[in-house]
């Protein structure tokens, strides 16, 4: 009996330690894609106010969200290939995610600014109407929103890819 309460004991810290690294390395990604709008918006206006703070926590919940479904992605569509693949599997998830889950997050912030207004709450017409909003705003914001991943969230991108690649499986 107490060999089965060890390596239970075991296994809970090795994925306690499993859970930390990734909330760390989610963090680290939520911060370079944070970093990357504002240096954006340097470049981009030559200033940064207006809406500077909404932008940024909107960038990093983005990358907060999706960087543990990218890895769960990766380590799907990738497995147990060679370099490469491993490195194309992560440009794909990382930057599919990242926008995704970004676009996502803007487009409820859209649909919670816009949808109250509706007369018709409760219909099938209100749902159409709902995932239709979300589409259009999420397809808005991958348009309009990109821009704000260049140059730093590329370099960033290609930095985690890369380290992402070499991890061993």
């Amino acid at each position: 009996m107490t060999r089965l309460r060890e390596q239970s004991c075991v296994s809970l810290r090795s994925v306690g330690r499993w859970l930390t690294c990734l909330l760390l390395e989610s963090i680290v990604w939520a911060c370079a894609m944070a970093v990357s709008v504002i240096l954006a918006l340097g470049r981009v206006t030559g200033w940064i106010g207006g809406h500077t703070e909404a932008l940024t926590e909107l960038f990093f919940a983005g990358g907060l969200i999706a960087f543990p479904i990218a890895r769960a992605l990766h380590s799907f569509v990738a497995g147990r290939g060679h370099r490469e693949t491993r490195l194309a599997a992560a440009i794909l998830c990382l930057s599919g995610t990242t926008l995704a889950c970004t676009g996502m997050l803007y487009a409820l912030g859209h649909v919670g600014w816009a949808f109250p207004w509706s007369f018709y709450a409760g219909t099938v017409h209100a749902l159409v109407d709902f995932i239709l909003e979300l589409v259009i705003a999420t397809a808005s914001f991958i348009l309009f929103g990109l821009r704000f991943y260049l140059p730093f969230g590329a370099v960033a991108l290609f930095a985690t890819a890369f380290w992402l690649a070499r991890m061993p499986r």
